[in-house]
């Protein structure tokens, strides 16, 4: 129907505004898309909101130039899955660690669920820690 709200469209809009307030650093916009009762797992471990919120801090402040780039969307119903890239520079401290000058490049995924109200109630994400160590310490390069 002509004029009405594309619902994927609305979702998979609300998916890459939160991804580019976590790379702004923007912790309050990037939880605002969340339900307040939202579950997250990160690496195959449900982590809390404020887990969260000092994981998305720790990787700005580590990799101030961090971006996520997205390669595929999907939007079935009220689930929104992502395929893409991680990049950055570690220039600042990260993991008690200063800054390595080295450059990051990883793949993820992220799977998230939509509440009636199209704020997360479920997200997961996954990728590749072995190689963020790799590429960390200089010992894998970038691809």
């Amino acid at each position: 129907m002509a004029g009405l709200p594309n619902p994927a469209a609305f979702a998979e809009l609300n998916i890459r505004s939160m991804l580019a307030a976590a790379d702004k650093g923007d912790i309050e916009k990037f939880i605002s898309y969340w339900a307040p009762d939202g579950k997250n797992y990160f690496t195959g471990k449900e982590t809390s909101m404020e887990d969260m919120k000092k994981r998305i801090a720790a990787f700005k402040a580590g990799f101030p130039d961090i971006k996520r780039t997205l390669d595929k969307v999907v939007v079935s119903g009220n689930i929104v899955t992502l395929r893409g890239w991680v990049t950055g520079t570690n220039t600042g401290m990260f993991r008690g660690q200063p800054g390595t000058g080295n450059a990051i490049k990883l793949y993820w995924l992220g799977f998230y669920e939509l509440n009636e109200q199209g704020k997360i109630k479920a997200g997961y994400v996954e990728f590749d820690t072995a190689t963020l160590e790799s590429q960390l310490k200089g010992t894998v390069a970038s691809k």
